[in-house]
C-alpha cells in the first residue's frame, strides 16, 4: 500500500483549507485538433467500390463503380453544401469485383481502374487538379483478379500502387 508523502499529509491534516479542483478541457485528440465532420450530401448511389481525393486547389474528385460495372466520375470544384454531388459522369465499363483508387499531390491527380477482365489495371492522369483526365493507359496486368486498389503519390511525384488479388497483396512501383 502506498502512503502519502509527509508534506501532503501535513497539509491534509491542517484543516481549514478550501478544496480546489482544476479541470482542463481540450478539443484535441492525441495532441491534434479534433476534426468536426459535416455532412454535405446524403446520396442515393449504391454502396459499392468508390474512392475520393482533394487536389491541390481543393477540388473534390470522386470515382465509383456500380454493381453492374459502370464507372462514374465526379468533379466538384468547390465542395460545400448545395454542390452538385448527385451529378456523375459515366466513363464506361469496369470490373465488378475490383476497387478503384485515386491519389493526388499538388495539381496532379491519378485515377486507377480495373478493366472488365478483372486483371488489367489502367491509370489516367490529370495535371489540372482533376478538372480533366487523359486517356487511360495500361499500368500492369495482375496475375489474378484484382479485388482492392490503393494508391499514393508524394510531393516528389513518386507513385505507389497497392493491389490485392484475393490472396496476395502486391506493390507496383
Amino acid at each position: 500500500m502506498r502512503t502519502m508523502p509527509p508534506e501532503l499529509l501535513a497539509v491534509q491534516q491542517a484543516g481549514g483549507g478550501v478544496p480546489v479542483v482544476k479541470v482542463t478541457l481540450s478539443d484535441r485528440l492525441a495532441g491534434l485538433p479534433r476534426l468536426r465532420w459535416q455532412r454535405l450530401y446524403t446520396g442515393v448511389e449504391e454502396d459499392f467500390h468508390h474512392a475520393s481525393v482533394c487536389s491541390g486547389d481543393g477540388t473534390l474528385v470522386r470515382m465509383r463503380v456500380s454493381s453492374s460495372g459502370q464507372g462514374y466520375l465526379q468533379i466538384i470544384t468547390a465542395p460545400a453544401a448545395g454542390s452538385p454531388f448527385g451529378t456523375w459522369i459515366p466513363i464506361g465499363g469496369l470490373s465488378t469485383v475490383s476497387g478503384v483508387a485515386l491519389a493526388a499531390a499538388g495539381s496532379s491527380v491519378l485515377l486507377f481502374l480495373v478493366a472488365p477482365d478483372q486483371r488489367t489495371i489502367l491509370a489516367s492522369e490529370s495535371t489540372d487538379n482533376g478538372h480533366s483526365f487523359g486517356a487511360g493507359v495500361v499500368v500492369v496486368t495482375a496475375p489474378a483478379a484484382v479485388t482492392y486498389l490503393a494508391a499514393g503519390i508524394n510531393v516528389a511525384g513518386v507513385v505507389r500502387l497497392f493491389i490485392h488479388d484475393g490472396t496476395n497483396a502486391r506493390l507496383w512501383k
